[in-house]
């Protein structure tokens, strides 16, 4: 893949789900794409939807692609949400990426939710990136959270990364949470990285989450 410039992805803007069932959504499998401008995919735009099962998106399995502009994808703005169970997101399986500039990404912005259970979440499985610049990504800032179960997030499991520049990964923004059980979070599980740069604040961010 050429260049991601201005990645900006929200999807799923779901309110008041009541049911899908085996919900399979294979999005963009994009090969050989010479030139992608202002794409803007609004996916899943669904209200009063009682309970989400099997929920399996695979999403922007892009190969091959010449450039990338302008791409948003509204992300998972849940609200209200009775049950997700067995919710798998495969985002951004990006493999031999050129440059990502400027990729923020809002992930699960999740208020009032009754119960998430097996939650994985599969982000930015990145193998041969040449350059990260000004990544920040804020991730599952929830509120009013029942309970969590089995929460496992797999987050930035990077492969021959070039250069990090200013990595600042917001995490977990839990307010008034009931219960966490089972919380595995597995961060930045980087092999081979020549250059990680941190600033004071995602550094303490890190720690805490590590002793956490």
């Amino acid at each position: 893949m050429g260049t991601l410039t201005n990645l900006k992805i929200l999807l799923l803007n779901l309110q008041n789900v009541g049911t899908l069932t085996n919900l399979k959504i294979l999005l963009l499998n994009l090969q050989n794409v010479g030139t992608l401008t202002n794409l803007k995919i609004l996916l899943l735009n669904l209200q009063n939807v009682g309970t989400l099962t099997n929920l399996k998106i695979l999403l922007l399995n892009l190969q091959n692609v010449g450039t990338l502009t302008n791409l948003k994808i509204l992300l998972l703005n849940l609200q209200n949400v009775g049950t997700l169970t067995n919710l798998k997101i495969l985002l951004l399986n990006l493999q031999n990426v050129g440059t990502l500039t400027n990729l923020k990404i809002l992930l699960l912005n999740l208020q009032n939710v009754g119960t998430l259970t097996n939650l994985k979440i599969l982000l930015l499985n990145l193998q041969n990136v040449g350059t990260l610049t000004n990544l920040k990504i804020l991730l599952l800032n929830l509120q009013n959270v029942g309970t969590l179960t089995n929460l496992k997030i797999l987050l930035l499991n990077l492969q021959n990364v070039g250069t990090l520049t200013n990595l600042k990964i917001l995490l977990l923004n839990l307010q008034n949470v009931g219960t966490l059980t089972n919380l595995k979070i597995l961060l930045l599980n980087l092999q081979n990285v020549g250059t990680l740069t941190f600033d004071i604040y995602g550094k303490i961010l890190i720690k805490r989450l590590v002793c956490f």
